[in-house]
């Protein structure tokens, strides 16, 4: 049987039982709400991930703590891997709800509702209310978004301001002053991802300028507004120049920036790495989204109507634009969950609408509010609460070590320790290979005490030296051993 796209004969969300715009609006709201309440369920008490949760929440703690700076830290160190942006936010909620995993999952939550809402409304402009309703709630039972909605991660914040440009770009098409709001959201990327803040820049400008056959915005006002994005968004450079002259330029642009995009570069990766990651990461909205992107060209190419010619040129520059870096991960083309989401609800609209709008209306709603009810009672059936050790050993590791004082590692340490130590026990990580000096470093404390890898446990047993096992931290073992150990 093919698959019709036709206008919905009713605007609800039941064909027996339509829906008006301020019934949507209303089903927007409340389901938003329940998914605020999913993405924040026990959020106080569950454990941010080692990598990179805790590494950014630290960060946000540290600006909270320090200033509103240009330049963010880690163990108070100046890092010009991440521009600032991300970490006002952070700083922001740790003032609001004090320090901890609450205040760094806050932000992602809030901005992941945004981006519920946003995707219903470019669904509603572009096409109509009932592809409106299903992709925004397709959008939230895509596991790869719900999760990083949880999650103290840069992927949320870049995608709200990238929809947010392009929730802009598709209302200018009514009224072209809006164009001129489009520096906000492009000023946001760009101090949040930096370099790949480009991209929506990219998107709107081949859609505009090369595929678009409709009525287009004022191209006056979407330039104004561009530039005033890219001045905004000069502020990272200014600030990295200003640190370090050049040399923080080539740090962050050069480091950061070009040496993880050209360092493994092949072409099996450039074909088949973003096929695989999509495959992987973006069910279940990818296979009927890319139909839908599929269906969207070749309507353009027929020259017949087609207003989600922007979703699936917002999808396919993404992808491709990323994938001529090297670097390719999930998490440079999460934006484009959204574009995927409408893309797979007008498909599966075609294939059987009124199973569709029943599961929008009541299935994802439910879900959003069993998830949250999970979460509370069972946690365990959804996350794992691996770095709960570090929050009930951080009394005891705070006593055994000075503050302001490094805990000695024997053994290379990770990044899973270093970063979960730092942000809930507040103490930075040491690591030596040698156990002379690893001993050495433990005898200025009151008490000669050190982290040991598991695997290093047999050096202290070889070198025959007793020790006190105190807390066991994952891999690692926090030790004290006799002052005159050598």
């Amino acid at each position: 049987m093919p698959v019709r796209f036709s206008a919905p004969k009713t605007a609800g969300l039941d064909p027996q039982q339509p829906l008006h715009d301020a019934n949507a609006r209303r089903w927007v709201w409340c389901v938003g709400l329940a998914a605020l309440c999913f993405f924040t369920a026990n959020a106080g008490k569950l454990t941010l991930l080692a990598l990179d949760d805790c590494f950014y929440a630290r960060k946000g703690v540290e600006m909270a703590r320090h200033g509103l700076g240009l330049i963010p830290a880690w163990d108070q160190t100046p890092s010009l891997q991440n521009p600032p942006l991300p970490f006002w936010m952070l700083a922001a909620a740790n003032h609001l709800v004090g320090e901890g995993n609450l205040a760094a999952r806050i932000p992602s939550a809030l901005m992941a509702c945004g981006i519920f809402c946003m995707t219903f409304r470019i669904g509603k402009r572009l096409l109509d209310r009932d592809t409106a309703v299903v992709g925004s709630a397709l959008l939230l039972v895509t596991p790869l978004f719900f999760q990083n909605a949880r999650r103290c991660m840069l992927e949320i914040p870049n995608a709200f301001w990238v929809t947010l440009f392009i929730l802009l770009y598709v209302e200018s098409r009514q009224r072209p002053r809006w164009a001129l709001a489009l520096g906000l959201p492009l000023a946001g990327t760009l101090l949040t991802k930096s370099v790949l803040g480009l991209l929506p820049v990219l998107v709107v400008g081949v859609h505009h300028a090369v595929l678009q056959r409709g009525k287009r915005p004022a191209a006056r006002y979407a330039l104004l507004g561009t530039a005033a994005g890219l001045v905004l968004g000069a502020i990272w450079p200014w600030a990295l120049f200003r640190f370090d002259g050049l040399n923080g330029l080539r740090a962050h642009y050069g480091g950061e920036v070009a040496t993880r995009s050209t360092q493994a570069w092949s072409l099996a990766g450039l074909l088949f790495d973003y096929p695989r990651i999509l495959l992987v990461e973006f069910e279940p909205v990818v296979l009927p989204g890319l139909i839908g992107a599929g269906l969207a060209l070749r309507r353009w190419r027929a020259r017949r109507p087609c207003e989600d010619l922007l979703l699936a040129v917002w999808v396919l520059v993404s992808v491709v634009c990323c994938s001529v870096s090297s670097a390719r991960s999930a998490r440079y083309i999460f934006p484009i969950l959204a574009p995927l989401s409408l893309l797979a609800a007008r498909v599966l609209l075609g294939v059987h609408r009124r199973g569709m709008l029943w599961f929008a209306r009541w299935v994802v709603p439910a879900a959003c509010v069993a998830g949250a009810a999970i979460y509370w009672i069972r946690p365990a059936l959804m996350t794992r609460n691996e770095n709960a050790v570090f929050v009930s050993a951080a009394a005891e590791v705070q006593s055994l070590v000075p503050e302001g004082r490094r805990i000695p590692i024997l053994g290379a340490g990770s990044w899973r320790l270093y970063n979960p130590l730092l942000f809930y026990a507040e103490r930075a990580a040491l690591p030596n290979d040698s156990l002379p000096v690893v001993l050495r470093q433990a005898r200025e404390f009151p008490r000669p005490v050190f982290l040991v890898e598991r695997t290093r446990l047999d050096d202290l047993r070889n070198a025959k030296i007793a020790y006190q096992p105190h807390l066991k931290l994952g891999d690692w073992t926090l030790v004290e051993v006799p002052r005159g150990a050598r």
